[in-house]
């Protein structure tokens, strides 16, 4: 069974679309963005946690870490140097890379929850 909510109107959250309209079909949600360019089809990445267009998914879409992001000690293997012992140096495991708002370091296409 296929249920709909319905938003009429041009809003800034949806880059200005003039409506949107959800459906349940079982535990998934689809999204379908209607605009003044027809209507879109919209689902979640399950690995970068986005919304994205189906019909726009390519092979380096999605940008994730496949990595945790947390902390090590700065003294590992440099036990002469000095600071705090409690102190951590978070980053990618993955890369590296210190910033959490880093984009990702492995590039795919979306996958869906349905995939």
């Amino acid at each position: 069974m296929i249920g709909f909510i319905g938003f009429s109107g041009s809003s800034p959250k949806l880059g200005g679309l003039a409506g949107l309209v959800c459906g349940r079909n079982g535990n998934r949600l689809k999204v379908l963005m209607v605009g003044g360019g027809g209507v879109e089809l919209r689902r979640l990445c399950r690995v970068c946690k986005k919304n994205f267009v189906v019909g726009e998914n390519h092979e380096s879409a999605c940008q994730y870490h496949p990595e945790n992001y947390s902390g090590d000690s700065k003294r590992k293997g440099n036990w002469e140097a000095q600071g705090p012992l409690g102190e951590a140096e978070h980053f990618w495991w993955c890369c590296g890379e210190t910033s959490k708002d880093h984009p990702g370091c492995t590039a795919a296409a979306h996958l869906t929850y349905d995939d």
